[in-house]
């Protein structure tokens, strides 16, 4: 049988003194922290076999064998038990979120709109940069072509997706089209090279008895070879840096990288964020991740499995919890609280 490659964490490395820069061409220029000691050059993080499955018992001990080029789909590592990067941030959000739809596979009662459109943005921006990856630079309207396939196959004849106030299928393929024409004239598309798309990884983390797996929507190089890792979000705001800086996702991302066994290059972390105000628009934020930043994020991994392994599940009905106010699991966690308190 065919088993993933499982990345083991590599020992933190020497902090260097090398401040990175800011790529031109962001829409939102801001400063960067933190010391870099990361590398990939190029990153093609594309390998899935000869590895024993034992190595899924044996945390952060597995050996590395990769072969670049070959491809791996993400749906067969995600056939593994795992954690990622959003079942992580749905556990701490939401024990009982976690529970319901990683554990007990409950069916959600509805799909939120903005899942879906998000969903259909990030395959057409997938689709785009494959072209550009093949060495073509397709228009505008390749693009909007392509979110319209992608958003009619997800939509079309679906009658358990819920719409916001004022929306529907066809707003909303017109605002994914806006958008797309703002990615279009503002990112930084044009500037760098291309050298992964939908890349999926699996490390493991010491402490953890499951590995890590997800994909990066994008992974880009400058001129001077410091490798970008850029994450598409569709957003109904704009992000504070704050939010950025502290983003568990990219900190796992840049994780990912360095587990893969490089080291040395600098690695600088993106959100690509089409934001869907009334005029529609388009901004990226830059930000890095220490060392001391990928400790404080293995604790959490760590932490995180314990609970779970436990069977431990919190509900957070917080009114501060925005997850909480639209869930799909409404129902039976309405159920869940009757049943412990009888």
């Amino acid at each position: 049988p065919v088993h993933p490659i499982i990345i083991s964490v590599v020992p933190p490395l020497s902090t260097s003194n090398h401040q990175p820069k800011k790529s031109a061409g962001s829409c939102t220029d801001r400063d960067l922290k933190g010391d870099q000691a990361t590398s990939v050059d190029p990153w093609i993080l594309t390998s899935v076999n000869h590895v024993a499955p034992q190595c899924l018992k044996n945390s952060g001990a597995c050996a590395l064998s990769m072969k670049r080029g070959e491809n791996v789909e993400l749906q067969e590592l995600r056939k593994i038990e795992h954690l990622s990067a959003s079942s992580i941030g749905d556990y701490i959000d939401c024990g009982l979120l976690y529970k319901f739809g990683r554990i007990d596979k409950i069916q959600p009662e509805f799909k939120p709109d903005a899942l879906e459109f998000g969903s259909a943005v990030h395959m057409a921006l997938a689709d785009f940069h494959t072209e550009k990856l093949r060495g073509r630079l397709p228009g505008v309207k390749e693009l909007h072509q392509s979110f319209e396939h992608h958003w009619r196959k997800l939509t079309d004849g679906r009658d358990d997706i819920r719409y916001a106030e004022g929306n529907d299928p066809d707003v909303m393929l017109l605002q994914g089209m806006e958008l797309l024409t703002a990615y279009y004239n503002k990112s930084s598309w044009r500037e760098f090279e291309c050298v992964g798309i939908e890349e999926p990884f699996c490390f493991t983390v010491p402490g953890c008895p499951l590995p890590i797996i997800g994909s990066i929507d994008l992974m880009e190089k400058d001129p001077s070879g410091t490798i970008i890792i850029n994450d598409f979000k569709t957003s109904a705001r704009a992000y504070s840096n704050d939010e950025v800086d502290r983003n568990f996702q990219l900190t796992l991302y840049q994780m990912a990288v360095r587990a893969n066994g490089y080291g040395y290059s600098d690695i600088l972390l993106r959100f690509d964020c089409l934001i869907k105000t009334k005029q529609p628009k388009f901004e990226s934020y830059y930000t890095t991740r220490s060392i001391a930043d990928e400790t404080r994020a293995r604790k959490k991994i760590v932490e995180v499995s314990k609970g779970i392994s436990r069977g431990i599940f919190i509900p957070n009905d917080s009114p501060f919890n925005y997850k909480c106010r639209n869930c799909s699991f409404k129902k039976n966690c309405d159920a869940w609280f009757m049943e412990a308190a009888a």
